[in-house]
């Protein structure tokens, strides 16, 4: 059995699909990034977490819209 036949790399592509990779960056000025850093603090979350989640309900209400 080949290590890289087609049934195997689909596996590892699922695998993969589960884990956060990719980045999103942001063009912050000092004023932004102090805004930003209260924010996440108000809401304990690290900036990470408090993007994310903007990032991902704005996905949703994108794709919401799409649909109707």
């Amino acid at each position: 059995m080949a290590l890289l036949d087609e049934k195997n790399l689909a596996g590892e592509a699922a695998k993969r699909a589960r884990f956060r990779v990719h980045h999103v960056r942001t063009k912050l000025n000092q004023a932004e990034l102090h805004e930003l850093e209260a924010l996440a603090a108000k809401r304990k979350q690290t900036q990470g977490e408090l993007m994310r989640g903007l990032v991902l309900r704005k996905i949703g209400r994108a794709s919401c819209r799409e649909r109707v």
